[in-house]
């Protein structure tokens, strides 16, 4: 996955992996990666309420400006 909404801002997929490991305790959700760029592993099972939380974190996600 990946997204940069305009020069200047950076949306945190690392930051949204370990927002889904603490929000969905029992999913398994594992990962990382860097500022516009992540992976994500979850159980198979909840596949669906993994992907609905991430589907609504992409749509509304927390900007953090960067910083030089």
């Amino acid at each position: 996955m990946g997204f940069n909404p305009c020069p200047g801002f950076l949306m945190r997929c690392d930051g949204m992996v370990w927002e889904l490991h603490d929000e969905l305790a029992g999913a398994g959700v594992n990962g990382g990666g860097h500022l516009v760029a992540g992976s994500i592993k979850f159980v198979e099972g909840v596949c669906k309420n993994v992907l609905q939380r991430l589907d609504e974190k992409i749509q509304f996600p927390k900007i953090h400006q960067r910083t030089r």
